[in-house]
C-alpha cells in the first residue's frame, strides 16, 4: 500500500487499457475492403465483326427480400430490412424462413422482444430451433388439403380457407397454442401463441412467399387483415439475422455467342472486423493481441508472490452521541429524551411568536397557535399535556408517543410554512 511505484503502475496499466479498448472500438467501426471476384466481357462475341452485337456477364452480389417486403409497400406500410428490432412495443416483426444459422441468443433476443409486447411472424416452410424451443415442431405431410377458419374472429371474417401446406406444426401437449384453421388430418399449419405481453404467429406455408401462392384461395386476404391487426404503427420490420450476408449473381447480356469474358479481382468497401484481421494482421491484431496479454499477467503478477497479511486495525471507538443514545436506550428513560424534544420545539416555535422557550410559556403559545389555527392548537393542546405527564415520570406507550412527536412535526412545519 506504501510502495512509491503503485501509483504509476496503475495509471500505465489504466492509459494501456484505455489505448487498447480505442483501437479494437476503431477496427469494429471502420470500413476495410475485401476482394471480390468481377467478370466482364473482353470483346465483340465470337464470330461476330466488330459491328455485331456482343454479350457479356458480370458477379454482383445482392441481398434477396421476401415478394411481402414489396407487397405491403404498395399498401403504404413503413417496410425496414435490418437485423435491429424495434424499441416501441406494440410493433410488428416478420421472421422470414431463417437459415440454420440463426444463433440461440438471437433467437432468445426475438422471444424477449415480443415479451416485452412485440408482435413476431414466423413463415417456417422447413423445421428450424427456434420453433422446437417455443414448443412446436414443424414436419412434412403428403396431403395437401386446405385449412378452413374455424375461429371466427374480427379481424378475420372475409377469410375462408387457406391453401394445403406441404408441412404441419407438432405441438406439445403442455404449450399453450390457438389453431384458428383446421384440416382433414388435424395438422394445423398455422398457430398463434401469446408470450408475456406479446404474439406470435407460426405460418408453415410456403405458398406465403410467392406471389402465385399468395394468389391462391384466400391467402392474400389472411396476410392483409394479419398485418392490419399486428401493424397499429402503419410500420413492418423485416428481421434479418445475417445482415452481411450477401448472394452471388451472374448477369448476362443478350448476344448471339458468349463473348470471351476476363476474370479480375475488385477490392469493396467492407464493414468487418474479421476482414480488417485478414488484411492488415501485423498493423493492427497482432502487436495488440500481444500487448494486452503482456498488459493482463503484468498486472496479475503480483497476486503469484507470497501473500502479506493485512495490519489488524483496531475497533471504532463510538461517539459521545452515540454512547449517550445508546445508554439512553438501554436505561429506557422516557422523559429525559420527551424533555429534550419538547424544549427543542419550544425554542423553535416559541421564536416565531417572540416567546421565552421555556415550559411556563406552553398555555401563551398554545393560545397563539389556536388564533391562527384552531386545528392545529387542539391538536397541539392535547399532545403537550400527555407530553407533560410523560416528563414527570408517567410512562406513555411508543404508538401514542410516536403520534404525539409527529404532531410537534406537524404544528412546526405548518408555522414555517403558511404562519
Amino acid at each position: 500500500m506504501n510502495d512509491p511505484y503503485d501509483l504509476p503502475k496503475g495509471y500505465f496499466i489504466l492509459l494501456l487499457s484505455l489505448f487498447i479498448f480505442t483501437m479494437w472500438g476503431v477496427n469494429l467501426f471502420s470500413l476495410s475492403e475485401i476482394e471480390i471476384t468481377e467478370t466482364t466481357s473482353s470483346g465483340p462475341p465470337a464470330g461476330t465483326g466488330s459491328q455485331g452485337g456482343g454479350g457479356g456477364s458480370t458477379t454482383i452480389l445482392f441481398k434477396p427480400r421476401p415478394f411481402l417486403c414489396f407487397y405491403l409497400e404498395e399498401l403504404g406500410y413503413q417496410v425496414t430490412f435490418d437485423a435491429t428490432l424495434p424499441e416501441r412495443p406494440g410493433e410488428l416483426v416478420f421472421l422470414v424462413a431463417p437459415s440454420d444459422r440463426l444463433s440461440p441468443v438471437r433467437a432468445r433476443q426475438l422471444i424477449a422482444w415480443v415479451q416485452r409486447g412485440g408482435n413476431l411472424v414466423m413463415i417456417l416452410p422447413d423445421s428450424h430451433a427456434i420453433s422446437a424451443h417455443l414448443g412446436a415442431t414443424v414436419n412434412e405431410r403428403q396431403a395437401l388439403d386446405g385449412d378452413r377458419l374455424v375461429m371466427r374472429l374480427p379481424y378475420l371474417e372475409d377469410v375462408n380457407v387457406l391453401t394445403g401446406a406441404g408441412a404441419y406444426v407438432e405441438v406439445r401437449p403442455d404449450m399453450p397454442f390457438l389453431r384458428p384453421f383446421r384440416n382433414v388430418e388435424r395438422r394445423p399449419a398455422v398457430l398463434v401463441t401469446f408470450r408475456g405481453n406479446g404474439q406470435i404467429v407460426l405460418l408453415t406455408n410456403a405458398d406465403f412467399l410467392t406471389p402465385d401462392g399468395l394468389a391462391r384461395a384466400d391467402n392474400l386476404v389472411y396476410v392483409t387483415r394479419l398485418v392490419e391487426r399486428l401493424a397499429g404503427s402503419h410500420r413492418v420490420h423485416f428481421y434479418d439475422p445475417e445482415p452481411n450476408v450477401r448472394y452471388r449473381a451472374r448477369i448476362r447480356s443478350p448476344g448471339q455467342q458468349p463473348a470471351p469474358v476476363s476474370t479480375r479481382k475488385k477490392k469493396i468497401p467492407y464493414l468487418s472486423l474479421w476482414s480488417l484481421i485478414k488484411a492488415n494482421p501485423i498493423s493492427w491484431a497482432l502487436p495488440q493481441l500481444a500487448l494486452a496479454l503482456v498488459l493482463f499477467f503484468y498486472s496479475r503478477g503480483r497476486r503469484f508472490g507470497r501473500p502479506l497479511p493485512l495490519p489488524a486495525e483496531p475497533d471504532p471507538m463510538p461517539t459521545f452521541v452515540e454512547g449517550l443514545g445508546r445508554l439512553l436506550d438501554e436505561n429506557a428513560d422516557q422523559a429525559f429524551q420527551v424533555r429534550r424534544i419538547v424544549d427543542d420545539f419550544l425554542i423553535a416555535v416559541g421564536r416565531r411568536f417572540a416567546l421565552a422557550p421555556t415550559r411556563d410559556q406552553i398555555p401563551a403559545l398554545i393560545g397563539r397557535v389556536k388564533a391562527l389555527r384552531p386545528d392545529l392548537g387542539t391538536r397541539l393542546e392535547a399532545a403537550l399535556r400527555d407530553l407533560g405527564h410523560a416528563m414527570d415520570g408517567t410512562v406513555l406507550p411508543e404508538a401514542r408517543l410516536v403520534v404525539h412527536i409527529n404532531t410537534l412535526d406537524t404544528v412546526r412545519k405548518e408555522l414555517k410554512i403558511n404562519g
